[in-house]
């Protein structure tokens, strides 16, 4: 135990460089410059100061600050360990105080959690390691050939320490962990041999102590006095026996409460019918919290009261249990429960298979059920989604509570004997967000260090941080990095092209940097301008100029890999060259498919010419078999058998020839696709198309332009349908 406080130590010394503790001095620089290894490391006299460059194992000050935050702001289980928050000094970055068994709990759990995403990854899993080696020895049973593993693996993470952490780090104590694991397999568990219940008695004897000057001798007396009064008190009569203080969760019989004591005053409830059918549901599963007798059985078989007691804390198997709710130094709200049931690997697996599965939640409220005789406790609890809320990272059993709890709304409870007490760690630091703001402006625009004071912001609560922050902001190293980024963006062209970033086409650079009068913005962008020009006339006339060769690029120099300038987000060298031969296509096949148009036009009127000399009365229906598109309510047409030809105008004033084709019908009760055409218009046959993107006078929902009328019949105005002939 002893090993493990000393190794907490340096270990801890050595992260935060806390003074007359940490292992990476100047003293330790030297000694690497005098065994000439690790180079990089070597101090370096710079003028009247030694700098000592950065290990692999030094944190920032930011990240010694998250460090002694996350063991600050830690809220532990009841008798888990002391407070260890008392002992942190986030302002100072120091840990103080410490006492064995708080090392202890260091070692085992907390500085694990603590350090994550603090170190790189490398001498961080080098002390995950050696975390978990104190932890597993310290087990209370162990197998011997995993003991022997568990050696040689000690011996591995020595040598991963050792590529991260200076030689002095290594002292005896560090040396001596290789020999813990065969001391194990020889003495057995080591809680038979620690020194930990005998400091916690020390804490008795030391309150024995009346007269300092003789410590010893007031320890003797008062044992002897309380041993004499234990010995006497069994003797005499209407005299209560002498007993020693209890633990402070121990668990009081009781003839109605089966399991566990209450540790608050309750509150009278009523459950209502589905809530309470979902509580009693859980009690006859559990074999161990009823009796065998004959008379518990018919009673809960009988069920439970609608009223029944809740209370805010509860003590059973000797731990304290209390709702999320109650604010308290420790956390005693944090639940889990080993289940039976059936799991698969993935989705896509459809053998599935029965096996243990735990599951993490919160209490929520701790009921006590009334079955008449006697009263049992559950706890309610929200559950953390076991698909999604939980997983399993870096050895860290990561749990999100605030994921969906749709799935066990039906199955809140549990018996408060099958509850496992765990607790929580927060990760408010987990977030890749980050905000901009302007508080360093207005530090450098105060006049005085008044005012530079009163811009301390809440979040902020030293005011020797403060002054740190203002004094590194106007210092002179600060204002001239300042000022060097302040020149590169203003040396960058103004974005002036809207959203559409900046366009390929130079006409359109060019004419989005120039004034009304012809001047460019500024005298970066008449430079740009002229090299543009010059460039643009020594250009080749080509449409499969290389992207790295343009006028653009030549200007604005050569564009960063992955990225091409002028095209968003996500758009490469290589995919631009595919969307290029795409759209090539795409050209291709809209001309052939204009061209096929052509020539259906043509066959249709050649069709039209010869069912005319064959005298056919019903000529518009031989139209509609070769049309390409449906036409509507044939049978309603009135058409007329000659079928002249006529073209029609732009019914939007422009008097414009969009479309070649055939008058059908004037009757205003001709349909064209179930709507009568009215007054003043005709019903027109569409063989040719000219301007296909003109509307239609009456779009439909499936047609609103000329084009997409191709083959079909149209209503149009009578004053703008020419007939020919």
């Amino acid at each position: 135990m002893h090993i493990e406080k000393n190794i907490c130590e340096s270990v801890i010394g050595t992260l935060l460089e806390i003074n007359g503790k940490t292992k990476n001095g100047i003293n330790a620089r030297k000694d690497l410059k005098d065994l000439r290894i690790r180079h990089e490391l070597h101090p370096q006299d710079r003028g009247t100061r030694t700098y000592l460059p950065l290990a692999p194992h030094t944190l920032s000050k930011v990240e010694k600050r998250l460090f002694c935050k996350r063991l600050f702001d830690l809220k532990l289980q009841d008798r888990y360990s002391s407070n260890i928050g008392k002992c942190v000094s986030v302002e100072d970055c120091k840990l103080t105080g410490l006492k064995s068994h708080d090392c202890h709990v260091l070692m085992q759990q907390l500085m694990s959690v603590a350090l994550r995403g603090l170190l790189p990854k490398g001498p961080r899993n080098a002390i995950y390691r050696l975390c978990a080696f104190f932890n597993r020895i310290c087990q209370r049973g162990f197998d011997r050939e995993e003991m022997v593993t568990l050696e040689d693996e000690v011996v591995e993470t020595l040598c991963m320490l050792e590529r991260y952490f200076p030689p002095s780090f290594f002292d005896i104590m560090v040396h001596l962990t290789i020999h813990l694991g065969l001391e194990v397999r020889l003495a057995g568990p080591v809680h038979y041999r620690w020194m930990y219940p005998f400091e916690r008695h020390m804490k008795i004897f030391k309150g024995y102590v009346r007269n300092h000057a003789r410590a010893e001798g007031c320890i003797v007396e008062c044992y002897l006095a309380d041993e004499c009064i234990a010995f006497c008190s069994g003797y005499l009569k209407q005299t209560d026996e002498f007993h020693y203080q209890e633990c402070r969760n121990h668990v009081i019989s009781n003839d109605v409460i089966i399991e566990g004591r209450q540790i608050s005053s309750g509150t009278s409830i009523t459950l209502s019918e589905e809530l309470l059918e979902n509580a009693h549901r859980y009690i006859p599963f559990d074999d161990s919290s009823t009796s065998d007798e004959l008379d518990t059985l018919k009673w809960l078989a009988f069920g439970p009261r609608k009223h029944a007691m809740r209370y805010s804390g509860y003590i059973i198997n000797g731990y304290r249990f209390h709702t999320k709710d109650v604010e308290r130094v420790t956390q005693n709200s944090g639940v889990s429960i080993e289940a039976t049931t059936i799991c698969r690997s993935s989705a896509k697996d459809t053998s599935q298979v029965v096996d243990v599965g735990a599951y993490y939640g919160v209490i929520k409220d701790i009921i006590l059920l009334d079955y008449h005789r006697f009263q049992l406790p559950i706890f309610r609890c929200d559950w953390a989604n076991a698909s999604h809320g939980v997983k399993v990272e870096e050895g860290f059993t990561l749990v999100n509570l605030n994921q969906g709890q749709n799935l066990y709304e039906r199955e809140p409870f549990i018996l408060a004997s099958q509850a496992k007490q765990v607790f929580y760690s927060r990760e408010s630091d987990s977030s890749n967000w980050a905000s901009k703001s302007r508080f360093v402006s207005k530090i450098i625009k105060a006049p005085n260090e008044q005012e530079r004071q009163a811009l301390q912001p809440d979040n902020i609560k030293s005011s020797k941080d403060w002054k740190e922050l203002v004094k590194e902001k106007t210092s002179p190293a600060f204002q001239e990095k300042r000022k060097h980024f302040q020149a590169i963006k203003k040396a960058q062209i103004p974005h002036t092209t809207s959203r559409r970033g900046f366009a390929r086409a130079t006409k359109d650079l060019i004419r989005a940097h120039q004034k009304k009068n012809g001047e460019a913005v500024n005298t970066k962008a008449t430079e740009t301008i002229a090299k543009i020009n010059s460039i643009r006339d020594d250009l080749p006339k080509s449409s499969s100029m290389n992207l790295k060769e343009d006028a653009l690029a030549k200007v604005l120099g050569p564009e960063n890999s992955g990225r091409v300038r002028g095209f968003g987000k996500g758009v490469t060298l290589s995919k631009l060259s595919i969307l290029t031969q795409r759209d090539n296509q795409m050209n291709q096949m809209k001309n052939k498919y204009e061209d096929l148009k052509d020539e259906v036009a043509n066959l249709r009127s050649m069709v039209n010419k010869l069912v005319k000399g064959q005298g056919h009365n019903q000529s518009s229906e031989s139209c509609e078999e070769v049309s390409t598109a449906p036409i509507t309510s044939p049978n309603t047409m009135n058409v007329n058998p000659l079928n002249k030809n006529c073209k029609i105008l732009d019914w939007m004033g422009s008097g414009e020839i969009v479309v070649e084709g055939r008058w059908s019908s004037s009757d205003p009760k001709a349909l064209v696709h179930h709507v009568p055409i009215g007054l003043n218009a005709m019903r027109v046959w569409v063989d040719r198309v000219r301007k296909g993107e003109t509307f239609l006078w009456r779009p439909t929902s499936y047609m609103s332009n000329i084009e997409e009328a191709m083959g079909s019949t149209v209503a149009w105005p009578a004053d703008k349908t020419r007939m020919d002939g």
